[in-house]
This record gives structure tokens, sequence and C-alpha cells, in this order.
């Protein structure tokens, strides 16, 4: 469970490997997702400055957490690899400090 402090900026890492080798992705997007399961931000890698390939297979996300409340969200990022969709979802949990 990623944990971070409302107010703070997190930097959240994906990683995606291939016969245990990190491997690039195609058409990369982040969403971040509620406890009701309604999309709160969307990141779209080439387009927002916060998504970005630190290197190959390893994706970050700088995520500012000013606009939003207390609670659990759900942090996603996807992108394809050889014709498929390839997918991580970790739950993370918002906090007053």
């Amino acid at each position: 469970m990623i944990k971070i402090l409302q107010g703070d900026t997190g930097t959240l890492e994906f990683t995606f490997t291939c016969n245990d080798a990190l491997t690039s992705l195609s058409t990369v997007v982040f969403k971040l997702y509620n406890s009701a399961a309604s999309v709160v931000d969307t990141l779209t890698l080439g387009v927002d400055a916060e998504i970005t390939e630190s290197s190959t297979g390893t994706y970050e996300v700088i995520l500012e957490t000013v606009d939003l409340t207390s609670g659990s969200y759900f942090a996603e990022l996807s992108g394809y690899y050889g014709g498929y969709k390839q997918l991580k979802r970790e739950p993370m949990r918002l906090s007053f400090v």
C-alpha cells in the first residue's frame, strides 16, 4: 500500500517486465481512482510532465495531493506491449498529518 500525507507531493514508481527483463510500454496512461471507483486524475506519458519513463520499463508519476481529500484511492498505470494491455494497480491511502 502506498501512503502519502495530504498536501504532500508523492512519487509513485511502476515497473514492467517481460521474461524477467525490464520492458518499455507504449500508450502509457496513469489513472487515480477514488474509493467509489471514479477516476479523479488521468496523466498520459508524452503529454503530461508529471509522468516519465525514468529508465527502460520504469515509470514515475509525481502526484500532487493538495486538491485530494483524505481517504482510499487506487493508483493505476497501464500501457501496451506486444499488442496486449499491461496494467498495475496499487491501493493508496491519503491521510492528514
